[in-house]
């Protein structure tokens, strides 16, 4: 039998680290694992000359990793981390996602200038993912003023 599969689309650091912890709650929960999904835009691949399935993680991008780690050692989950090319944002995370044949699929969804058009975005992905038979959780870190 295999082990259910939650996604979580690495994006900045703290939005990512919110939405591990998340995730990984719910895989201690469920007995399943979670597979950090680096999103990378086909134009960065081509211009940079990057093959995905070879693709090195930066300095910085390890010492984040290793932060992920400690999470996911924290829930005692299983961790694993995937590069994936993507065209169209909202496209390339269905396709992560049904790569991974994932149940649950944690992305974020960049805040625009017009709410409505964020939230038409927001719907729009998780109506893609369904379609696809995964579900989305998408959410926004509070920004802290500084005081």
């Amino acid at each position: 039998m295999n082990m259910p599969t939650i996604m979580v689309q690495m994006d900045d650091h703290k939005w990512t680290l919110a939405a591990l912890h998340q995730a990984c709650e719910q895989a201690r929960k469920e007995s399943a694992q979670v597979v950090l999904a680096l999103m990378l835009p086909e134009r960065h691949c081509v211009l940079a000359n990057i093959d995905v399935n070879q693709y090195v993680f930066s300095e910085a991008e390890c010492e984040e990793l290793e932060a992920y780690t400690a999470i996911a050692t924290q829930y005692r989950v299983p961790l694993t981390t995937r590069v994936f090319e993507y065209r169209d944002l909202e496209a390339g995370i269905g396709e992560a996602a049904d790569a991974l044949n994932a149940t649950t699929v944690y992305a974020h969804v960049p805040e625009t200038m017009l709410p409505f058009l964020h939230n038409r975005q927001v719907r729009q992905l998780e109506q893609t993912l369904e379609a696809r038979h995964h579900h989305l959780r998408a959410f926004e870190i509070p920004a802290v003023s500084p005081n």
